[in-house]
């Protein structure tokens, strides 16, 4: 009931699904076009050596091997250290004022973190729209919304980010680490377990938030939200992270499945927008098991309503 009232709502606001998508797209070209103003040739250095290390031709092949049957372990471990050793060199690669390999790594690093915050600034603005539309049915502008509520998206994008990055780190280590540590048992059935603890820690890091949104879109602080969230979801707990899993599973298969048909520019295209699709019904589940654990009712479709201008004529008559 609940999967099905979070995919209804899903599709009965996909145009704010299609409003996020464009708002991340206005807001990451306003950056870059602001960063090649003030920094000169140093942006496209960077996308430069990002180009030249080709890490979609390499997740590429290491799909088809897997697919195909034909991969090797040794051969994957051997080409993943090459891999590292090149993003070595093309980070170091990276012209900076001071002449310093560290420099270089701080500007990668920067560079990363602030992609990474950008992706999240119109996620407030979404789950503000979603409460409007489940409480009342009505819809308001969305760049209203994100103009209106823009320093409290902003703190909440910056506290997201020191909160969460620790736990993508953590998430990239242990799938790694595990398979690593069975690779010479297992061989290449490794990686299958590895990516299954991945998605299972991925999705933890996803539901140990889910209501940090919702309580915001809900009229709280960003940190009172964030306390609230930590209140209110140990009861809601596996309801969200087996609906989260689901979704991003699906993600995962779709983006490996797009990877081994299309092998060309396209791929990180269709990964992207089916990313973004995913990320929207995550949030979309999460608003209602916020309004379920609240007790309180919500429009799952839009509902229009007529012959009200005719009711009020007959009662002046």
């Amino acid at each position: 009931m609940k999967i099905r009232n979070s995919l209804r709502i899903s599709g009965s606001c996909w145009q704010l699904w299609l409003k996020t998508m464009l708002l991340q797209i206005v807001i990451i070209a306003i950056v870059v076009a602001l960063c090649v103003m003030l920094f000169g040739s140093l942006v496209p250095a960077v996308f430069d050596a990002l180009n030249k290390l080709q890490l979609g031709e390499f997740l590429s092949d290491t799909i088809t091997s897997i697919a195909n049957g034909t991969f090797d372990a040794q051969e994957f471990s051997a080409a993943l250290e090459q891999k590292v050793n090149e993003i070595k060199q093309a980070i170091e690669s990276i012209p900076n004022l001071f002449n310093r390999i560290e420099v270089s790594y701080v500007i990668m690093l920067v560079i990363m973190c602030v992609y990474r915050m950008l992706i999240a600034a119109p996620d407030l603005t979404t789950a503000l729209s979603l409460n409007e539309f489940m409480t009342t049915n009505a819809r308001r502008p969305f760049t209203w919304y994100f103009l209106k509520r823009f320093w409290t998206s902003f703190k909440f994008v910056l506290l997201q980010f020191l909160v969460t990055f620790p736990l993508d780190l953590i998430v990239i280590f242990a799938s790694v680490g595990f398979y690593l540590l069975f690779l010479i048992t297992f061989k290449w059935w490794t990686v299958i377990p590895a990516m299954i603890i991945a998605l299972a820690l991925y999705t933890l890091r996803f539901c140990l938030f889910a209501f940090w949104l919702p309580s915001i879109a809900d009229g709280m602080s960003v940190k009172d939200a964030l306390t609230n969230n930590f209140a209110k979801l140990p009861g809601h707990f596996w309801s969200v992270y087996y609906k989260t899993f689901i979704v991003l599973a699906i993600l995962m298969i779709a983006v490996t499945v797009g990877n081994y048909f299309l092998l060309n520019e396209w791929t990180a295209v269709v990964s992207a927008i089916l990313s973004l699709i995913a990320f929207y019904i995550i949030k979309c589940i999460n608003m209602v098991e916020y309004f379920e654990a609240n007790n309180r009712p919500y429009f799952s479709k839009r509902v229009n309503i007529y012959g009200m201008e005719d009711s009020r004529k007959s009662k002046e008559a």
